[in-house]
């Protein structure tokens, strides 16, 4: 069944409404960790002869609840204190902070040397900042919920159903279509065109350049993308995996999964990677959508795993980050973070980075 989305350009109303919000916070989710922890090799349960070492622990904050984001020179981190830091990757060192209007509602993104971050309420909005020095650029009153780059735009799905594209300079709209409502999952550039994730059931997709109306289906309940090559694999709280072609909505193939996934799937070399709530990872082709492998973990899993180089990194609720060799899912080795890991692991340049649900920053770093 189509979505009903008009095929020309709206452009959005001057003041955005932002609806309605329930807020309610409660400390356990949002960071009254563990303080003081002082790391040692010893917290690797080492296996199969991997020798990585810790090389910094910072306690920075509150609650990490989105990844940090690689730069050039360290880190990007938002925390529930409403902070955005930038700190060092040899030491974790604080490079410049920013206080936010609000807690973030997505991880930081970059784009034309800034930084963007969007919060949420009770003060929701878009800002952005100089990636050198942490100075604002532009702030506006929007509430986004997902920021996707692109070459030269920036792209928002936002609350109450909103799909834009803005200048990165300014913070002006490109352009700005009406959408159902804003999904769970974060929208995907692919080509020329951007597929986002709309409530409950739907993706749309809409052309890069104008936003007009391309595509759009009900794949299943509150799906998460990724893409490969022209498809666009999907998973549901239905329990199904489906490929579909980015061109024209149509559905290529579709597979049961094992379980619930939580978290978008990752892909990597024609290989799909799925986090499940029950505790199980798995691992299927992005060809034929067949079961590579199922590897077994502690439930429940709150966030999609990363991949880097032959190992597969995910995240568990106890503070456990147990690394897997791609090519099987054979466990490699176990990591243990002082507080849960509410975030996916990041890994750039040899170094493996988790955030923890106190604040805790951990950059681990394989010896030579």
């Amino acid at each position: 069944m189509w979505i009903s989305l008009s095929g020309s350009t709206i452009r959005r109303p001057a003041a955005r409404a932002l609806g309605l919000a329930c807020v309610v916070t409660a400390c356990v989710f949002l960071g009254c960790g563990k303080r003081g922890y002082a790391p040692s090799t010893e917290d690797w349960a080492d296996s199969a002869g991997y020798d990585p070492h810790i090389q910094w622990s910072r306690d920075l904050g509150r609650a990490v609840e989105f990844s940090p984001v690689s730069t050039d020179h360290g880190w990007l981190v938002v925390f529930t204190d409403n902070k955005l830091l930038h700190v060092a990757r040899d030491d974790g060192e604080i490079l410049w902070k920013q206080k936010l209007s609000a807690a973030p509602s997505a991880g930081p993104v970059l784009l034309a040397g800034r930084v963007f971050v969007a919060t949420d309420f009770p003060r929701p909005r878009l800002a952005g900042f100089d990636l050198d020095t942490g100075d604002t650029h532009w702030e506006i009153e929007v509430s986004a919920v997902h920021l996707v780059a692109g070459t030269d735009t920036l792209f928002t799905l936002e609350n109450p159903g909103w799909l834009s594209a803005l200048d990165p300079h300014t913070g002006d709209d490109l352009w700005s279509v009406p959408v159902i409502g804003a999904g769970p999952g974060a929208p995907i550039l692919v080509g020329d065109v951007l597929v986002a994730p709309v409530r409950p059931d739907s993706l749309v997709a809409v052309n890069r350049s104008d936003g007009s109306r391309r595509w759009g289906i009900r794949p299943g309940w509150q799906p998460e993308i990724a893409a490969s090559g022209s498809r666009i694999h999907a998973s549901t709280v239905d329990s199904v995996l489906l490929a579909i072609d980015s061109r024209d909505g149509s559905v290529l193939q579709w597979a049961d999964l094992p379980g619930r996934p939580v978290g978008p799937p990752v892909i990597r070399e024609s290989v799909l990677y799925q986090a499940l709530t029950d505790g199980r990872v798995v691992a299927a082709s992005t060809a034929t959508l067949e079961v590579l492998w199922i590897s077994s973990q502690d439930a429940p899993l709150v966030s999609s795993p990363a991949v880097f180089g032959d190992r597969v990194a995910q995240a568990g609720p106890r503070g456990r980050v147990v690394l897997l060799r791609a090519s099987d899912g054979v466990e490699i080795v176990r990591i243990r973070h002082p507080e849960r890991v509410l975030a996916s692991p990041v890994f750039h340049d040899g170094q493996l980075v988790l955030g923890g649900s106190g604040g805790t920053v951990i950059a681990y770093r394989e010896n030579p």
